[in-house]
């Protein structure tokens, strides 16, 4: 599988190059899927695309990434204990238009995804229970914790489909669903962008 993907990045990195067609720069971010305890982040994105074919066809490239904190652990030591999730991801993909309306299109395509992972999620965290003899209440006090650092990286394939909608000549606004198939399951994403094109 890894094979083909990289021979796909490489007959689409020539076709991009050689080719004279319109280009696109977009920028925008979305929602994405995360696997416990977080379930969910949010992603910010920058890319670059041409268009080939009277814009039916277009190549893309991305780069996203997400630093996502969350206090798992505040309700049961009090106090401030974070799991840091960290993803970055390049994506290339190409995608063909079946319709389009007035500069605005419906997409489907694919394209590899490389993404990086680097997650400090705290695993265990030791507590005593105490007695406040101000409240007459119990409470849980803090004494220690367990904590690991994952990272890794993946090549994975990406699915999508989106949908252009075009404000003028220039400028347009782009909004996809997408799914990439990687080693640790799929990863569900939903993005919004803000286009130019020139």
């Amino acid at each position: 599988m890894k094979t083909s993907l990289i021979t796909f990045v490489l007959i689409q990195i020539s076709l991009v190059v050689f080719s004279q067609n319109t280009n696109q720069v977009f920028v925008g971010g979305g929602f994405l899927g995360l696997d416990s305890p977080n379930n969910h982040g949010y992603r910010i994105a920058v890319g670059y695309a041409k268009y080939l074919k009277n814009d039916r066809i277009k190549y893309s490239a991305r780069l996203s990434g997400l630093k996502w904190k969350v206090n798992n652990w505040s309700e049961v030591i009090g106090g401030e204990l974070v799991d840091v999730r960290k993803r970055t991801f390049i994506d290339l993909d190409v995608s063909f238009a079946p319709i389009k309306y007035k500069g605005s299109f419906l997409r489907f395509g694919a394209g590899p995804t490389l993404m990086y992972k680097n997650d400090y999620k705290v695993n265990y965290v030791k507590t005593t229970l105490e007695f406040d003899t101000k409240t007459k209440l119990n409470y849980f006090k803090y004494v220690s914790h367990e904590a690991a650092r994952e990272t890794k990286l993946n090549l994975g394939l990406n699915t999508m489909a989106c949908i252009e909608i075009s404000i003028n000549s220039k400028f347009s606004v782009m909004s996809d669903f997408s799914i990439l198939f990687i080693d640790q399951g799929l990863i569900p994403f939903v993005n919004t962008y803000f286009v130019y094109k020139f």
